[in-house]
């Protein structure tokens, strides 16, 4: 993930691994600010958990425990643990599967974290997504 004023990163291999992010199939998804990135980030934890075709370990059970991780705090139960094991998993897992899935989530959920904490720490003070609309009673 790239944010705003990283609009002008040139789409290379080099120069996006540097910039914290990777080439992958080079299509550009773009947000606005009212977006949830926990929400981005979890959806695309999932594409790469379905993706994983199951034949290494790393692969196979860190993909499925990012997406996890990521799921509970999309669903207001993640806890401050949960980012430090997101970072802790994503580090231990990123560069050892047979092909790039799980380096590719692991990009994902690093750059995610160092671009958006904020939105992930307020998904686990809030319990909730802060960007969807509360529900309203009609009494």
């Amino acid at each position: 993930m790239l944010t705003a004023d990283q609009l002008d990163t040139p789409m290379d291999f080099e120069t996006l691994k540097k910039a914290g992010s990777g080439l992958g199939s080079a299509g550009v998804i773009v947000v606005d600010d009212q977006t949830c990135m926990v929400s981005i980030a979890l959806k695309y934890g999932n594409f790469f958990k379905v993706e994983s075709c199951g034949q290494c370990p790393p692969c196979r059970m860190g993909t499925i425990n990012l997406a996890d991780l990521l799921q509970k705090i999309e669903d207001g139960k993640g806890t401050e643990k949960d980012l430090a094991t997101l970072l802790q998993l994503s580090g231990f897992v990123k560069g050892r599967g047979y092909c790039t899935v799980v380096t590719g989530a692991s990009v994902l959920v690093e750059s995610s974290l160092r671009h958006f904490r904020r939105e992930f720490e307020e998904h686990i003070a809030q319990k909730r997504c802060p960007y969807l609309p509360l529900a309203v009673g009609v009494a």
